[in-house]
């Protein structure tokens, strides 16, 4: 986990980080995914400063099917990962 939501403005997700960006390579650019149990929300990282992430929402995955825009919010209870194999093979095969 990368860290936890400590705020939600519009379509801008905040998140104080739990890691080093230190130990990782160029997280700007990189997709995230807010997971809980009943929603998957796609961010891309925006900036990092601070100890703080944003990302800015770009789609969420409802039925094994990737959606895009900002439809809902991910809830403050979302795990922040970075975006892994399962969840972008559904993006490209959507």
């Amino acid at each position: 986990m990368l860290g936890k939501i400590i705020a939600i403005n519009e379509s801008i997700v905040s998140v104080k980080l739990d890691i080093n960006v230190y130990d990782f390579d160029g997280l700007i650019g990189k997709n995230v995914v807010f997971k809980d149990s009943t929603s998957i929300n796609i961010g891309e990282v925006i900036a990092i400063g601070n100890g703080i992430m944003q990302v800015t929402l770009v789609g969420e995955i409802k039925n094994n099917k990737f959606i895009f825009g900002d439809i809902s919010k991910p809830s403050f209870k979302a795990e922040c990962h970075l975006i892994d194999d399962s969840i972008l093979n559904i993006i490209l095969n959507s």
